[in-house]
This record gives structure tokens, sequence and C-alpha cells, in this order.
């Protein structure tokens, strides 16, 4: 009995009751008896049979089920062999898959077997001995499956496009698997052109439709095991050239290309092999291959490179190949080229030789023309043949020139071309000839008072000609008055004529191989110029005076370099020194007596400034040339004028019919040039403009006139500005001193049409006019109309008649009024003689007629006008009026009311004014003098020319 049951008896055996002490006891001992007979081993996991796949791990326990489990011994595992599996407890199984450990907290003993193969199936079995003599077994059996293994079956094939092809998809499998194929999802059978095999998919004949994703599917219904594999086909295709290569000429020393360009899939690689199968792709220095096109780029093509060229393209379905010649062009070179000498009138010969592959073309061309010479005689000069030949590796070609002329002398160029270019090497021909002073343009010479003078001749030969000189023919080479200087054919004597022996005729004789030639130069004794032609007075003004001349006759046998004027206050002598000015001919130009244009004006004025004005003065006149001044004119008085208003401005445009047109429709730029001053200095100009417009009448005002004062000198210019487009203006300039105003300088404007216009496609070839309302029935008031224009013609015709005589003769009826309405009036003689002088003073005044103001506008804002303009209206002010009765008639003549007098005008010292009849509104009897631009007027104008 065990001490489990002792200890059971013992505690059975305590004093209770012994009848159930009894019956306990006995219980508990059935009880031990019956669990010794059921003792066992028991393997988890629980069950008979187990399945695992090949490569997984498994742990089997096996624990004993007893009484008393410290009477269990030996307890081991034991394999399908019934070996002994290795134990792990004694360091057995360190190493392997296999091994066995016993429990650490029961009694037990556990199996670990690792990365499951298919030869660990079988039974396992666990062993031990209970109570040293009952054996206990426990038993398992593992059986090993293969799991669905993909053993050849690439995620990414390729294919070759036109040839069969394999998809490949190997399945392991252990129960087997069943394989199904999907193209793109959709399953498909064998067919045409797919055939199902166990080791993959067989593609007949690969397309491009078979560039696409394959699904190999695999399943084991024992397991119930799925797997798929999506498989990537490439379709390759074969490269196919889109562009071979082809013979091709690159010049030496230059660069090239090949083409070799292909498709295929993928993108093909392209190399490049030389006539020896070296690669070019290797040599990165003169050769460049395109990966994209193939391209081959040769860069200093040499002469070793010429050959055949292979072209290889390869990609991973195939590749191809093409060979072309590579030739290298030698460039022509000159090899031989000599210069050549002829006499002038026999032959000479070029032999010009040159090189190159293909063997050059040769020809010549002559410096200073375009076209070379042709082989054989040339048809523009059949003294020159050109013949050519070959001459081993060289070819040669001659030029023959017979008969030859001073004009064959010259350069020669050879020219040797090939398909690698021009080679251009020049030659000379030199023709030699005898002496000649056909370019020697020296045949007189002029010198006075020991001036030195130089005597040059050019004798042209070749070969160069020694030169000597005579005088009356003495050879001048000893006389130590003469030196001589020579230098490549030319001879300058430089004469020191000591006395009247020197002058005469100069000889040079030139010498050479060939011949001789002699030139003459006549040496004369110049002299002062004579007496001038004629001396005229051109502008006169009060402190200048403008001449022109008209040169003498004899000039000394030199140019005329000056004119000079001398001038001296009335009652002085000459020999006081007189004032003088000297003028240079024509600003730089000399005066040629055999020029007939010098005898007119020139270019720059002779002008002599800073006079007096209203001082007599005294001039006389003289030309001057090297030798010094002629004899002086005979005297000439003349009295300056008083200071007075500058002279009328004179405006810069570009007339058509009367008229300047601008460009521009809102703006103007005015020019002019500033006039004499008479005096007194201009210090500004006025501007004044207004639009007008062309009737039946002629020109009348059509808005409102602006002036302007421009300061000078500052400007000479004014910018009109915020015009109307397409209108006609009137624009008058005047300059101002502290005298007074200039006449006025008058032109017309015509500004340009507005942009809206342009668009519009208007036209104006003429001035508007105005016209009748078509609504207007004008075929019955165009009668009224010309009588009223008749009967107002005789009118004015009249009165301007009756206004003239009035003026003139004193006659009249405007006379006779004003005579009566100065006696009724009483105002007396002194008042009529006032008015008659106011009268007459007008009557004088040719002065154009300022226009009537409206606005005044100064270009420099914050000054105030100039004092001058503010005494000048002091001094109108102060200006007797005409007698009314004069006004009343003037009135009545003109059949309109004014607010100021009228007088009659008709400008004739402006060539502006041509074509236009100006009446004035303004102030009788104020003299140029007292011209005030503050003043009203109203004018009219008559018509102008129809193609305005």
């Amino acid at each position: 009995m065990g001490a489990e049951q002792k200890k059971f008896a013992t505690t059975a055996l305590r004093p209770v009751s012994s009848s159930l002490m009894a019956a306990v006891y006995l219980i508990a001992y059935l009880c031990s008896m019956a669990g010794a007979q059921e003792a066992r081993l028991v393997i988890l996991p629980d069950g008979g049979n187990l399945i695992r796949p090949v490569g997984a791990n498994i742990v089997l326990t096996c624990k004993g089920e007893v009484p008393d489990p410290e009477l269990i011994s030996n307890l081991r595992w034991l394999g399908p062999d019934g070996r002994d599996l290795p134990n792990g407890d004694s360091g057995e199984a360190d190493n392997s898959r296999i091994s066995s450990e016993e429990l650490v907290s029961d009694v037990g003993r556990i199996l670990f077997i690792k990365g499951l193969q298919e030869a660990d199936s079988g039974k396992y079995t666990c062993s031990a001995v209970y109570t040293s003599s009952q054996r206990l077994e426990a038993h398992v059996n593992l059986t090993t499956i293969v799991g669905i293994t993909w053993e050849d079956a690439p995620t990414e094939q390729s294919a070759i496009f036109g040839q069969p092809y394999k998809v490949r998809c190997v399945v392991r499998a252990n129960p087997p698997a069943t394989i199904d194929w999907q193209k793109n999802g959709v399953g498909f059978t064998t067919n045409n052109h797919y055939v199902i095999e166990n080791d993959g998919v067989l593609i007949r004949e690969v397309s491009l439709e078979d560039d696409t994703y394959f699904t190999c599917r695999a399943r084991v219904q024992t397991t119930g095991q799925l797997e798929d594999r999506r498989i990537r086909v490439e379709v390759f295709i074969p490269p196919e050239f889109i562009r071979e290569p082809v013979n091709t000429s690159i010049v030496e020393g230059e660069g090239g290309f090949m083409e070799c360009q292909a498709s295929g899939k993928p993108d093909p690689v392209y190399t490049w092999l030389d006539r020896n199968n070296q690669n070019l792709n290797l040599n990165r220095e003169r050769f460049i291959v395109d990966e994209q096109t193939g391209r081959l780029t040769i860069i200093d093509a040499k002469r070793t490179d010429e050959g055949e060229i292979k072209c290889l393209v390869e990609n991973r379905a195939g590749k191809i190949e093409k060979t072309a010649f590579l030739k290298v062009i030698m460039k022509p070179v000159v090899v031989e080229y000599l210069n050549a000498s002829g006499i002038m009138g026999r032959e000479v010969s070029l032999t010009c030789k040159a090189s190159g592959d293909p063997l050059p073309e040769v020809t010549f061309l002559k410096e200073g023309t375009l076209i070379p010479y042709t082989i054989g005689v040339q048809n523009s000069d059949d003294r020159i043949i050109v013949d050519t030949s070959r001459e081993g590796e060289y070819a040669q070609a001659r030029l023959v020139i017979r008969d030859l002329m001073r004009s064959d002398d010259g350069l020669y160029a050879c020219i040797a071309k090939n398909n690698g270019g021009n080679y251009t090497k020049n030659g000379h021909i030199t023709v030699e000839f005898p002496p000649s002073f056909a370019l020697t343009p020296m045949r007189e010479a002029w010198s006075w008072d020991n001036h030195l003078v130089n005597l040059t001749c050019r004798a042209e030969s070749i070969p160069n000609a020694t030169i000597s000189w005579f005088l009356n023919g003495r050879n001048l080479e000893n006389d130590y008055n003469i030196l001589t200087n020579a230098f490549n054919g030319e001879s300058t004597i430089t004469v020191t004529p000591i006395d009247l022996s020197y002058y005469g005729t100069y000889r040079c004789l030139a010498m050479n191989i060939h011949g001789k030639d002699e030139h003459a130069i006549e040496l004369r004794e110049a002299r002062a110029p004579g007496p001038l032609l004629q001396t005229k007075f051109e502008t006169i003004t009060a402190t200048t005076i403008t001449f022109n001349f008209i040169g003498p006759m004899d000039n000394g046998g030199l140019p005329i370099e000056a004119f000079a004027v001398q001038y001296k206050l009335a009652g002085q002598v000459w020999e006081e020194k007189p004032l003088q000015r000297v003028w240079p001919v024509g600003g730089h130009n000399q005066y040629d007596l055999h020029d007939s244009i010098s005898h007119a004006s020139t270019d720059i004025p002779y002008i002599l400034e800073n006079l007096e004005p209203q001082t007599i003065y005294s001039f006389r006149f003289a030309a001057k040339n090297q030798v010094g001044y002629g004899e002086w004119s005979r005297e000439e008085t003349h009295t300056m004028p008083k200071r007075a208003a500058p002279e009328e401005p004179y405006i810069i445009a570009k007339t058509e019919n009367k008229v300047v047109s601008t460009p521009y429709p809102d703006r103007y730029e005015l020019l002019w040039s500033a006039p004499p001053n008479n005096g007194e200095p201009i210090d500004y100009f006025e501007v004044a403009y207004y639009p007008v417009r062309n009737t039946s009448a002629g020109l009348i005002e059509a808005g409102q006139l602006v002036r302007t004062q421009v300061p000078y000198p500052a400007n000479v210019r004014f910018e009109m500005k915020n015009l109307k487009a397409d209108t006609i203006y009137r624009i008058e300039l005047r300059a101002h001193n502290v005298i007074g105003f200039s006449a006025p300088a008058e032109i017309l404007l015509r500004t340009a049409k507005d942009a809206a216009a342009v668009e519009l496609g208007t036209t104006t070839t003429a001035l508007p006019r105005e016209t009748a309302s078509p609504s207007q029935p004008q075929s019955k008031t165009i009668p009224y109309v010309i009588i009223g224009v008749i009967v107002a013609i005789l009118v004015f015709i009249a009165l301007i008649i009756d206004v003239s005589c009035y003026f003139v003769n004193k006659k009249g009826l405007i006379y006779i009024i004003c005579n009566r309405s100065g006696r009724t009036k009483g105002s007396g003689r002194k008042g009529s003689n006032k008015n008659s002088a106011l009268m007459d003073k007008d009557e004088h005044n040719d002065e154009k007629t300022p226009l009537r103001e409206v606005t005044v506008e100064f270009q420099d804002a914050s000054r105030d006008p100039p004092k001058e303009v503010q005494q000048q209206k002091q001094q109108t002010a102060q200006v007797d009026q005409p007698s009314p009765t004069l006004i009343k008639a003037l009135r009545f003549a003109g059949g309109k009311l004014h607010k100021n007098p009228v007088t009659a005008r008709w400008p004739t010292n402006n060539p502006h004014n041509t074509g236009l009849l100006a009446t004035d509104d303004r102030s009788i009897g104020r003299g140029p003098t007292s011209r005030e631009p503050h003043q009203p007027l109203n004018r009219r104008f008559e018509p102008l020319h129809s193609d305005i």
C-alpha cells in the first residue's frame, strides 16, 4: 500500500463510530484499487490524427494520468520508425529539428518538430512505465501536407511578338492542386490561341493583345486551400529600321552625322562599329551616339575615319544591323601658284596646281570682278585663255593673257573648288611698261616774294623710272635753290624763286628700260586779286547789313580766300585805321573765278554787325588771296535806319495750296526762324490762332482766338494743343522788341481727322462750306442769293473806291461827311489836322493787321506780361480816335455795325497772304511802332484756292 493509502487508513481509523470508520476505510481502499487499474498517457492536442502542412512547426505534449505520478518512469517519445526521438534535456537535440523535453510543472514530456517535412509523416508514440511493471503508451498519427507552392511562376514575364510563348505557372501541392487561368480577370480555357498545360499557358503566336495581365489560380479541394498568382506578360517587339544609315560624305576637319533610327520594344540600343569592328560608342571625344534616335555625330572628321560603318540595333526581342560607307572629303589646297611678269604688248601666263579628294575644279578670278574665268577663250576678252589638266594627284589650270595691257596688271585669284569647299590663293601679274605722266594733274603753280613752292610730277612705270628736272634746258640737279625729293615714282622739287629767272617752264624727264616720257609745269608769279566786280547790299537793318559779292575777274593766279570790308564813320579818313571785317568765301569754300556759282550768293551770308542806328557809314570792299588783299573798291556811303520793330519772322513749314497739314488731330508744333531785330533785341514772339471755315463768301472765323507769348531767345517753337480735328486754323506769328511788333507771318493749318472719323472712312478733299439744309427749297432761294451777293459786291466795291479817294485825293462821300461833321461839331482846324495826320499815318502803314484777341496765354504762367506791353497799353489809350462822322459813314457803308471803326487793308508784303483779302477792325492812325497785341479784330478772307 502506498503512503496515500496509509494516510487514508489512519484517518479512517480515527476514533469515531467503529462501524462508520470501517465502512469509509473500505470504500477508500476499493477506490484506490480501481484508480490503479485506469493509469494512462494522454497526448495533446487531443485526437488520434493530426494534419499539418509541410514547413509548419508542431508541438505534442504527453501527460500521464495516474493516481501517483511519482510512480511513472522512463517517459519518452518514439518516432514513426520506433526509435527514440532526441532528448533535449540531455543536450542530444541541440541542432535537431525534432526534440523532446520534460514538463517542468507536471508529469509529462513535450515533443517539438520544427519545419515539418513530408518524411515527418507517421505514427508518433509516447511510452512510459508505471509502478515499475505497467507499460503505458499513447499514439498520434501525424500527416503532413504540401501547401500550394509557386515553383516556377514569375510575376513578370516577357514574350516576343509573333512567336509562341508559354506563360509559366508550375505549382506544387500535396494533395495536388487544380489549376485554372484568367486573362484580365476573365477566365478562359484551351482555344485556338491559348493551350492550357500543366506547367503554364502556351500562346501559339504572341500578339499585342497578349501584352496584359494573366492570373494563375490554384486550389486544393481536400484542404480548401486557394492561391492565385498575377503574372504581367510584356510583349517585346524586335527592332525594325525607321531610318537606315546611308552612304555619307563629310569634309575633313569638319563635323557630320549618320542616321540610324529603329523602333522596337523595349527601346533598342544602338552600337556603331567602324571598319575594324571597333566600338565607336567608346570614343566620346569625336563620336557621339544619341541613345534615343541612334544618330552618330562625328566631330573633326579625319581621313582615317573613311570606310564602312556598321549600325547595330538590338533589344531583348532581337537585333538588326546595317552597313553604310563614310566618305571623308579632303578640302582643296593650292599647292603651287607663282607670280608672273610680262611686258606690255606681249604674252604672260599663270599656272595653279591644287590637291583634294575629289580632285577640285580650278579656275581664276581677277580682283575687282565678280565672275570667274571659264575654261577656254573668254567671250568678254579673246586675249584671255584658261586651260585645265590633271597631273597625278593634282589638278592644274593655266591662265594665258596675250597682248598685255596695263589694265591686266593686278591680282588674280586661283580658286580650287570641290564638295569640301573652296580654296583661294592670290597671284600677281606685273605688266612692265615705259614711263607715263598721265596721272600728274599739276600743270601750273604760283609763287611770289620768295615763297617756297612745290612742283610734283608722278611718273607711272614698271620698273620705276628715274626722274630728272630741267628749267629752260638746264638740269636742276645741282641748283642750291632747288631741293629734290623722290619716292616711289614721285618726284617733288621745292623752288625758292629768288629772282624772275626761276619763273618759267619746268620739265621732268622719266626714263626706265622700256622708254621715257616728260611733263611740263609752268611756274608763274602770283599777285593780289583785282577789284570786285560788284557788291550788293542785300538786307539793311538798324544795326546790321547783309552783303553779297561778285568776285574779281582777275584772281591773281590764286583762289580767292576771303572778302573784306572796311568801314568808317562819315568825316573820318581811311588812313585812320578804319574798322574791318573779313569773311571766308562761302564759309569754307575758296572762290574760283571759273566757277559761275561762286559769283552768286553763298550758303553762309556775309553779315556786318554791331553798327549804330541812324549813323552814316562809308564802306569799301576787296578780295583776298594768299598774296594779300586786292584793290579796294570805291567808297560807298549808307545811312543806317533808326531802331524799329523786328523784321517779319519766317515760319518753317511745308505748304500745299497755301495750307500746312499736320498728321495729328489735336496738336501742331509751330517752328520759325528769328528775323533781324532792327537794333533792339527780340524779347518774345506772339503766336495767335483761331479756327476758320470756308464758305462761298470766303474764310470766316469759326471759333475762339488764342494768343500766346513765347519767350526769346529761349524758344523758336511753340506747340499748339487742344485743337479740333479736321479743322482749318489761321496762324499768325509776330516778333516783338521794345519798339513794337513785326509784321505778322501767316499760314493756314489743317488738322488731321480724329480716329473715329478715320474708322468710319470719311474723307474730305476741300474745306467744308456751309450749305443750305436739305429740307429747304434751294431752287427758289438761289436766285435771291445770287442777287444779294451781286449787290453786296457792288456796294463793297463802291465803298473801297470811296475810301481810296478819301485817303489818296481827299475826295469822295466819306471825305465830305468827315469835313461837314468836323465843322458842325466845331472840332476846329487843329482837330481836323490831327485826324488828317492820323489818317495819313495809317495810309502809309503797310504792316499786316494783327488778329482780334479773345484770350491771352503765356508759356510761363508765373510771370507777368513784359513791361513793354504794359507801357504800350498806356500809350494806346492816349492815341486820338477818328471823328464819329467817319465812324458812322464806315458803319453804314459796310452794312454791318461794329464796335470799332473799320479800315480796309490789302497786305502786300507777306507771301503767305496771296489769295487772301483781309478786313481789319482796329484803331485808325496807329503806326507800326504802337501796335498793341490786345486789340479786337474781325477779319474775313476771300475764297481760297478751290483745291483746298
